[in-house]
């Protein structure tokens, strides 16, 4: 995103860190949603359908947890790149530049 949005004149202006940081976040938010639509309203029916005619309903509940606990760090990750973008972006739009003491943060999901 970052190499198409420098080719912009509008965009010159903001700095490439800026830039990845809110492509981070639209990627994120991107994998997030195809992660949910395994656990949809549609993928449900069809779970139910399965789960009625299988006779290893074990196997089909595991497959379902980790469906759920993938969409579910997927979206955790999602939301905690947004708050990032969300303070970082209005930090350059405050100053104009970037955060110079931008910290490093941890992010960790146990899949218990």
């Amino acid at each position: 995103m970052w190499k198409f949005a420098l080719l912009r004149d509008e965009l010159k202006e903001v700095p490439v860190e800026l830039l990845i940081t809110i492509s981070s976040s639209y990627k994120a938010t991107h994998d997030a949603q195809i992660a949910s639509e395994l656990i949809g309203p549609s993928s449900f029916n069809k779970f139910l359908k399965e789960f009625s005619v299988t006779t290893d309903k074990q196997s089909l509940l595991k497959d379902l947890k980790l469906d759920v606990q993938n969409a579910h760090m997927k979206a955790r990750f999602a939301s905690f790149l947004l708050e990032n973008t969300v303070s970082e972006t209005a930090y350059y739009l405050k100053t104009g530049e970037m955060n110079p003491e931008r910290t490093q943060v941890e992010f960790s999901i146990s899949l218990d």
